[in-house]
């Protein structure tokens, strides 16, 4: 009997769970792909230059706890079946039948749905792990077969976890249904959330909107006493105020608010929201304005944590007022108010938001997440790869820093022949070698150690041109008595022209040098050339620099093929084995890059990122759609009645459609657009931020197009929810 009472109770939800249902599976399905590249049977074929073995260990426990976000959904969605099946349970247990019989028959009905999700995930994850296998082999430049795989360490382990999940909330279900009265379970449909105006929601958030104000006034103050000067420009001198003075209004509201019975104008609740929403947008820009001067230097982590905090402030101000703007908009208009169903579509709304507001303000926080997740992924696997190729310029790079030398004798003490002789030993071919040595301009430069004053180090024009010869680059010409300078490519053009503005003459030793009529250079060659928090290098002829006392030695080495991986590490352990010691005596520090191993751990790192930030953006992406879905499938049932008088006053099926569209595009939309603005402008602003960043190793055209892309994905499967939760809605009030 039991049985048959789960199995009809199964198909008369299905409408509820359907959307519920879906998502599950496609997350069960995600969740078994991407624990599929940890399992120990899982082996991708990457060429003897790649290990896989960094992968598998840096994804298991992201995947755990992303997943983990999901407990939120399936509790939602079981607490929505418990208040839509509460009326249920009390004619049942009126009938005679124990609550917690009732409660057990529930736990059961949602077991028998969520192990019918994780079965089908189970079976799409099996064809979504093969997509994931493609994109990993093609990070690797390696072809691509599919096989139908079905690791069974990977399922026992899904069904461990998701049976864990259901068996838990389960239990929470049986003791909630258990506590609840047969009375308030007959009154369920009848009664409505707590109404977001009278909880303590709103005002937490000004009580933190005070103290980031507070804080903002302090650093405000800080940097304006450090760094006010009449010689800034009006602009900067303008910010400094406004970074001062916006804060200090934000104080000054929340005290009068609170001393407010002490007054005859009092400064009522919604009054000091609005003050701390839009203050704290202008002192948002006032501060950025300041902390990105190159007139200030002061690091922006504040102002990016309080940016944060008031975009936040500002999402669930709006839904705060969202429900007052739309009472003022139906008074002041008539006209809009009573033009079609229009009264009807606004009483629908205002009732819906004066319980949902704390929800839809989170909803829209969470999607302006998800979507930056989207937007971040092309940018840092971008960033990482054009990052990679910079720091990869030869296959094998050593080189030493002498920041802990202390004596002038065991300055370039190290030898590097070994490395050579390794190679040599393991009959790899070498293309291109070259050791060299970097030059202090003066003697007295050894002891300059503190931070931003190492010194611009020296090359020989020889070893010079020998490195642009392995970039396939044209040599350079000197005269005995000229320099010139090598940057880094990413150097700011205005800190190369103010360098070279105050260094048009130079001394070196004994000899007196001018700037050459090309006074410097910006080729790519490698970011292990330049001294300790330097960007140059200065270029001498050689006979100067045969008078200037050695710095650090360095070898770049170029093979005829990729290093093999075994062979890349056993290098990399010689190197440490054979060098720490010298060092340890000398105070040298000598450092091993091989290509092999950067780019192993480069891509590894790159698809790690890649997966786990498109993995997470998608969980908390269905997350939100599935809420905003069942909030609306919750109304087409609760407010069947509504739709039914529309009916008999005789308004028609397609002006009901209407209608249901109508309400539909604005709850969907709402939270959704909002995100997408926020999107928008935290895009520019990291745009703006890392523009030199972006510009070299990614492309600016190819973030706004990638993050283009990446929109446009999330607009097409939110045309699935909504069409999908349309349909059901119309089902549900026919």
């Amino acid at each position: 009997m039991y049985a048959k009472m789960i199995l009809r109770n199964i198909k008369r939800s299905r409408k509820d769970y359907l959307i519920y249902m879906v998502t599950l599976i496609f997350c069960v399905g995600l969740f078994y792909a991407f624990m599929a590249l940890s399992s120990r049977y899982y082996n991708p074929s990457l060429g003897e230059e790649f290990t896989f073995s960094s992968v598998r260990g840096d994804m298991t426990l992201p995947i755990l706890a992303i997943t983990a976000i999901l407990l939120f959904l399936i509790k939602y969605v079981n607490d929505y079946m418990i208040k839509r099946k509460q009326k249920e349970f009390a004619i049942q247990t009126i009938l005679g039948m124990e609550q917690k019989t009732t409660a057990k028959l529930f736990f059961v009905e949602t077991l028998a749905m969520g192990g019918i999700a994780v079965s089908l995930g189970i079976i799409i994850g099996c064809f979504l792990s093969q997509l994931i296998t493609a994109m990993l082999l093609s990070t690797y430049d390696q072809p691509f077969k599919f096989t139908f795989p079905l690791y069974t360490d990977t399922l026992l382990f899904t069904l461990l976890f998701f049976g864990s999940a259901f068996g838990l909330i389960g239990c929470l279900n049986i003791r909630s249904i258990r506590r609840i009265k047969i009375i308030d379970m007959l009154h369920a449909d009848k009664k409505t959330e707590t109404d977001y105006k009278s909880s303590a929601w709103m005002s937490v958030w000004v009580i933190l909107a005070a103290a980031t104000a507070a804080l903002m006034l302090f650093r405000g103050i800080y940097i304006f006493r450090k760094f006010y000067s009449d010689s800034l420009p009006e602009s900067l001198q303008i910010s400094l105020y406004g970074s001062v003075i916006s804060p200090a209004i934000m104080v000054l509201s929340v005290i009068y608010f609170g001393l407010g019975r002490c007054f005859s104008k009092r400064l009522g609740f919604n009054g000091l929201l609005g003050t701390l929403m839009t203050l704290g947008i202008f002192n948002v820009v006032f501060s950025f304005r300041v902390s990105r001067s190159s007139h200030v230097t002061v690091s922006s982590n504040v102002e990016i944590a309080a940016a944060f905090f008031f975009v936040a402030l500002n999402v669930c101000g709006f839904f705060y007022f969202l429900n007052r703007w739309i009472a003022y908009l139906k008074e002041k208009s008539p006209g809009l108010t009573y033009n079609g169903e229009n009264l009807f579509l606004f009483g629908q709304i205002m009732a819906k938001l004066k319980t949902t507001s704390k929800t839809m303000s989170i909803i829209c926080l969470i999607l302006a997440l998800s979507l930056f997740l989207f937007a971040l992924e092309p940018v840092m696997t971008g960033w990482m790869s054009g990052h990679l190729e910079k720091k990869s310029k030869y296959d094998v790079q050593v080189f030493s820093q002498y920041n802990n030398i202390r004596y002038e004798k065991n300055i370039a003490q190290a030898d590097y022949g070994f490395v050579a002789e390794f190679l040599k030993h393991r009959n790899v071919q070498v293309a291109g070698i070259l050791e060299f040595t970097s030059y202090f301009v003066n003697r007295e430069n050894f002891n300059k150690r503190n931070k931003y004053q190492f010194p611009v180090l020296a090359l020989s024009l020889s070893d010079y041109n020998f490195l642009r010869s392995l970039n396939n680059l044209e040599p350079i010409r000197l005269s005995e008595e000229e320099f010139t300078t090598q940057w880094n490519a990413l150097a700011d053009p205005k800190v190369i022209n103010g360098f070279l503005n105050e260094h048009r003459q130079l001394r070196a030793e004994t000899a007196d040098l001018v700037i050459s009529s090309t006074p410097f250079y910006q080729d790519d060659l490698g970011p292990y050339l330049y001294n300790t928090y330097t960007e140059a290098l200065y270029v001498f002829p050689d006979k100067v620099c045969a008078e200037l006392m050695p710095a650090n030695q360095l070898l770049f080495i170029n093979t005829a093929d990729p290093l093999p991986y075994k062979d890349a590490e056993q290098l990399r352990t010689l190197f440490d084995q054979t060098v720490r010691t010298a060092d340890t005596t000398t105070g040298n520090s000598s450092e091993i890059r091989l290509s092999t191993l950067q780019i192993n751990d480069s891509t590894a790192g790159g698809f790690t990122t890649k997966a786990m930030l498109n993995y997470t953006g998608v969980v908390l992406l269905i997350i939100c759609f599935t809420v905003l879905s069942l909030q609306q499938l919750s109304d087409s049932s609760d407010f069947k009645y509504r739709f039914s008088i529309l009916r008999n006053m005789g308004i028609s099926e397609r002006q009901l459609n209407r209608i249901i569209l109508k309400q539909m595009g604005i709850w969907f939309g709402t939270p959704v657009l909002m995100a997408f603005i926020i999107n928008i402008l935290l895009i520019f602003f990291m745009i703006d931020s890392f523009y030199a960043e972006l510009s070299a190793y990614i492309g600016i055209q190819s973030v706004l197009t990638s993050s283009f892309a990446a929109l446009s994905a999330v607009i097409v499967l939110l045309g699935c929810y909504f069409i999908s939760t349309w349909i059901l809605f119309k089902r549900n009030i026919a």
